[in-house]
């Protein structure tokens, strides 16, 4: 299992292979009996590990903090990991097209959909990133939920969207990435790891512009 940056546990000194053996005093065999210990403790108490790493017995104290919004928790849990790769057909182009088959590119995934005004604003601006950084290595990859082929495929028409339009149905490559709302928008470098996720439509262009610029 993985330790969140940030989170009360990589604050606490927990580490990736850690093997928790107790609890405030009561020894935890499993995952499950030290989730029984943990999940009672309230916001601001301190709990005591004693954990096993390299060999060496450790004790460690870890102050909950209170559970941060869902998309913070996504966040957190995708950054800097392996995008999952997909497949998805084209609606503005011939074929399909495959995430790994850009590696090498920076990329940036953006799940929209035709009924979504809030997506449909940000094209311009993606538009105009594409021209900017497309000739520099910048892939757009956009997501459309819509149910029907032939509504996302019109919408796109009368955007002219110049990037790859992927049919996202029922939204399968969203699931991969915890995305179930949109807009969503993620950065994934050259190397296919995750280095910005965005829910929502209040995020910034020129932090965006940034982003695309350092890992360009």
């Amino acid at each position: 299992t993985r330790v969140l940056p940030t989170s009360p546990a990589d604050r606490a000194g927990l580490k990736k292979g850690d093997l928790i053996t107790f609890v405030n005093g009561i020894q935890t065999l499993s995952p499950r009996a030290v989730l029984s210990v943990t999940t009672k403790a309230s916001v601001g108490q301190t709990i005591r590990f004693k954990i096993t790493r390299g060999g060496r017995s450790l004790d460690l104290n870890l102050k909950v903090g209170a559970r941060p919004p869902l998309a913070k928790l996504i966040k957190l849990l995708l950054m800097n990991t392996k995008a999952p790769d997909f497949s998805t057909p084209l609606v503005n182009r011939a074929g399909n097209l495959k995430l790994s088959s850009l590696r090498g590119k920076v990329v940036m995934l953006y799940f929209w959909a035709s009924w979504c005004d809030s997506c449909k604003l940000n094209m311009p601006r993606l538009k105009s990133l594409h021209r900017k950084y497309g000739p520099k290595g910048l892939v757009i990859y956009s997501m459309g939920q819509d149910k029907r082929w032939s509504t996302l495929k019109k919408t796109a028409a009368d955007l002219s969207i110049p990037f790859a339009v992927g049919h996202n149905a029922r939204n399968k490559v969203g699931l991969l990435y915890k995305s179930r709302n949109v807009p969503t928008l993620i950065m994934i470098d050259k190397t296919g790891i995750i280095r910005e996720y965005i829910q929502g439509s209040s995020f910034s262009f020129s932090a965006l512009d940034r982003t695309i610029r350092g890992l360009l």
